[in-house]
């Protein structure tokens, strides 16, 4: 009885000395013989140029296997070298490392990670993305031909326009559901130009202040302070006078206060997220046609050819402006240092929002429309 009452406590003993923090990363190459060659795990700073640590499995029979031990779930970047170095060049598989077992199947340039809801839930969303962006590549080829008629060019930038759509819902939802761990933060901060300010400032507020001062989450709060409204609500309207494509002299006075909301659309010919944003705000316009509500775009192109080819290709029908100048007077009085920019004006030329796109846009236009009349 002694001597299994000794093996008892011997054995609890071990346990007790397991460390809960070790983790154990098991993986095979499938699709070619990599015998002989290196797995290479990296982490990098905050910045994400700076190598922390690096650590390196042989690939035998091609499998290959990573143990240690982690103070707390980090990203970690996995590739394939020859000699087992990093060098600064290659680009990274990420893999969050936390205490617990992951297996890593690795083919071509990707892999599928599982072992734990974390890398499991962002293998889905990548895989996602990848079938999105896939897509969207076909589609911009398509675009390449010349031979297009000009409804064909539309019909293709509103299914590019819808893609873009999911992909930029996909990463939000994606972030605002894990911004608790690292792959939330390294989605949120890669693709910061999918937020809105609001959004930006929600998705921080779910963080702590260690995050916040995350350089890239710094640049981000910067740009963001760029993108902010400009102007306080019920701020009289400021007058420009521009030419029309008709080469017409005209002013903003000319279309404020004529009973209507009215909506300035800064843009151009050469600036992709403006011709992202152009099908939607066709369709928009169409739909609210029979409502108090008027655009105005303001081009900044300084090619009139550009200009004109673009606003009838896109089938832009509202009224249209240029001093085919990228610095003018509208620009000034609105201070646009960045397009898309929008600035919406009520019937009375109050300034009541500025800086607002794609669907946040129609959300406030419908809103202030449903109710006033």
């Amino acid at each position: 009885m002694k001597k299994i009452v000794s093996f008892a406590a011997l054995v609890l003993m071990l346990a007790s000395c397991r460390n809960e923090n070790e983790y154990t990363i098991k993986g095979v190459v499938t699709d070619r013989d990599l015998n002989g060659e290196y797995v290479v795990i990296y982490q990098t700073d905050e910045t994400g140029f700076e190598t922390l640590d690096v650590d390196s499995a042989l690939i035998q029979n091609n499998h290959f296997e990573f143990k240690g031990v982690i103070e707390e779930p980090t990203i970690y970047y996995a590739f394939i070298d020859a000699k087992g170095v990093y060098d600064n060049l290659a680009l990274g598989i990420p893999i969050l490392i936390q205490p617990g077992k992951i297996t890593m199947e690795i083919a071509g340039n990707d892999a599928v990670i599982k072992g734990d809801k974390e890398n499991e839930d962002y293998q889905q969303f990548k895989d996602q993305q990848i079938i999105l962006t896939d897509n969207a590549n076909r589609i911009v080829g398509k675009t390449d031909d010349e031979n297009l008629t000009k409804e064909e060019l539309f019909q293709l930038n509103t299914e590019y326009m819808q893609i873009f759509n999911e992909v930029k819902n996909n990463v939000v939802t994606y972030v605002f559901n894990n911004i608790d761990n690292p792959f939330g933060k390294i989605v949120f901060t890669g693709n910061p130009h999918l937020f809105t300010v609001s959004e930006i400032d929600s998705i921080l507020a779910l963080t702590d202040e260690s995050f916040a001062s995350n350089p890239k989450v710094v640049d981000i709060l910067a740009q963001a302070e760029k993108m902010r409204s400009k102007f306080t609500s019920g701020t009289k309207y400021l007058d420009f006078t521009s030419t029309d494509i008709n080469g017409k002299k005209v002013s903003l006075s000319d279309y404020v206060g004529k009973g209507k909301f009215l909506l300035i659309d800064f843009w151009a010919s050469w600036c992709p997220p403006c011709i992202r944003e152009i099908p939607s705000l066709v369709e928009f316009y169409e739909s609210m046609k029979d409502r108090n509500f008027e655009i105005i775009g303001v081009s900044l192109d300084e090619d009139k050819t550009a200009w004109m080819k673009a606003v009838k290709d896109y089938n832009m029908t509202w009224p249209q402006v240029s001093d085919l100048k990228r610095e003018s007077s509208a620009t000034k009085a609105y201070q646009v240092n960045e397009i898309p920019y929008t600035v919406f004006i009520d019937p009375e030329g109050n300034i009541i929002a500025d800086n607002l796109r794609g669907e946040e846009l129609e959300d406030f236009v419908l809103t202030t429309l449903n109710s006033t009349e």
